[in-house]
């Protein structure tokens, strides 16, 4: 579903959540809907705002920071209308310089759990020092990692344990690690062959394991669909992979990898361009989106916020960002209750429910004790083993019905029972039992059986017209039966 309904004019290419929750977006756009903005902007859930005056070129890369400041780094060097070369920090209200920035592109931002910062890209100089490739912000000073990366990284990690996993397209000599490295307490080490083509996303999940992914086909011998799952000493398959690029990756919460890029198909199913592997399958979420999907951020309630080209997602306009929601089967909120009423009255009973996708409603009557259910349509509902009785239903298919017009008894009083099935693509949920009670008897509907009750009836009789309710029979004309019948249910008082 689309975040929002405004138009971003050009792509999007980096998210992040932030721990207030809002969503920072950056790329290469100008404006969000009518409001302007230079390549980055935040949606508080209600509404997008600026941030300063954005950046002189494309944000490639995003990251959030325990204390809720916003890290962005990319092919820009003025942030806010200030020197920021290629990356800067946003504290809410104001872009500042990171030492005195770095040397080219920044392609991938991570944060450790120290608050520290790791950028990757095409840089070799960070601050005043040397720094191929990738570097580390302590919050004050750049400092290096001791290894000379040949190439560009393109996506970074940081396991639980505090390693810092560096991916892309290139080569460390002496290591032998090609396109992926892991740096330690003890420096910089090869994880087994490395990946046979570029890595242009990584995560991690909560056992330590590391999910990458790219166009790559191979480890060494083991073959490779263009996603693999580090377990520590090999990089394995998972399921057969998908048919085309993987451009980025996000862990949810309950530890299922959300892969999303140019391809079609995950494992054996057909995908829009995004897919979710839950440790032993792929499965589809939803319909996808119709063109490429450039970054993903999960939230902590396990929705996935998707940027890149796409004009559409789950098949309604949804302009370069959407969200996929976490599918919850229905929860009853509350039941319905049973209800007393009369031939010309009315009555409403209500549930609620909650869910995702939002549930749909479907109302079931028992036209006599015993029998099965059967679902109330909209309008005139009788009986349909042919009896008498009938009764007028509005909003069958919602959270309240009423019901009125009724007509036809059979007996003195009339007792049936109702229910109410909420459902979603998940599962369904069944209410308990509410009984609507209709005392025929009492006809000016006054709560009493009383002489008024009589004189009420008489007078609808009298009338001539069927529809004011005096055909107790509900044969559809008035004659002595229907008196008869009124004086029945009088006598048992209902």
């Amino acid at each position: 579903m689309p975040l929002s309904s405004d138009i971003v004019n050009n792509i999007v290419v980096a998210v992040t959540v932030l721990p207030n929750g809002n969503i920072v977006v950056g790329g290469s756009f100008n404006s969000i809907g009518s409001l302007p903005c230079n390549n980055i902007a935040q949606w508080d859930g209600n509404a997008w705002s600026t941030m300063g005056t954005g950046t002189n070129n494309q944000v490639k890369a995003l990251a959030a920071l325990p204390n809720g400041n916003v890290i962005a780094g990319g092919q820009f060097t003025t942030a806010g209308g200030a020197a920021t070369p290629y990356i800067a920090s946003w504290n809410g209200s104001t872009w500042t310089r990171m030492g005195t920035g770095l040397g080219n592109i920044v392609r991938a931002l991570a944060t450790t759990s120290t608050g520290d910062l790791i950028a990757g890209g095409d840089f070799n100089w960070a601050g005043d020092q040397a720094n191929p490739k990738i570097s580390r912000w302590n919050g004050s000073a750049w400092s290096r990692f001791d290894t000379y990366v040949d190439g560009s990284v393109l996506a970074l990690a940081v396991p639980p344990n505090g390693d810092v996993v560096a991916a892309g397209n290139f080569w460390i000599t002496g290591q032998e690690a090609r396109n992926v490295a892991r740096w330690d307490a003890t420096g910089c080490s090869a994880m087994d062959f490395g990946l046979t083509g570029n890595v242009f996303a990584l995560t991690t999940l909560a056992t330590g394991d590391i999910v990458a992914a790219g166009p790559f086909t191979r480890s060494g011998p083991t073959p490779l669909q263009h996603i693999a799952r580090w377990n520590g000493s090999a990089w394995l398959s998972m399921g057969s992979g998908v048919n085309g690029s993987v451009y980025a990756l996000t862990t949810l919460p309950n530890g299922d990898v959300v892969a999303a890029g140019g391809f079609t198909t995950a494992g054996d199913i057909p995908v829009g361009h995004i897919a979710r592997w839950n440790g032993t399958t792929w499965n589809a979420m939803g319909s996808g989106v119709n063109f490429g999907i450039y970054a993903l951020a999960s939230q902590p309630n396990g929705d996935v916020i998707a940027v890149g080209n796409f004009t559409s997602a789950g098949g309604v306009p949804a302009s370069k960002i959407a969200r996929w929601t976490q599918p919850v089967a229905p929860v009853l909120n509350s039941q319905p209750i049973s209800i007393a009423t009369c031939p010309t009255g009315a009555a409403t009973l209500s549930i609620t429910a909650s869910g995702n996708p939002a549930p749909v409603f479907q109302w079931q009557w028992r036209p006599a004790p015993g029998a099965p259910f059967i679902n109330i349509v909209e309008g005139i509902n009788k009986d349909p083993q042919n009896g008498p009785f009938r009764f007028t239903v509005h909003h069958a298919q919602e959270a309240e019905l009423a019901v009125d017009s009724f007509a036809g008894f059979s007996s003195p009083g009339v007792h049936w029972d109702l229910r109410c099935i909420a459902s979603n693509s998940c599962d369904s949920a069944t209410s308990d039992i509410a009984t609507l009670s209709i005392c025929r008897a009492d006809f000016d509907c006054d709560g009493g059986i009383d002489c008024f009750d009589y004189h009420a009836f008489v007078v609808a009789f009298e009338t001539g017209v069927p529809e004011l309710g005096a055909d107790f029979d509900g044969d559809g004309t008035l004659d002595f039966f229907d008196y008869d019948a009124f004086v029945v249910a009088f006598e048992t008082e209902c």
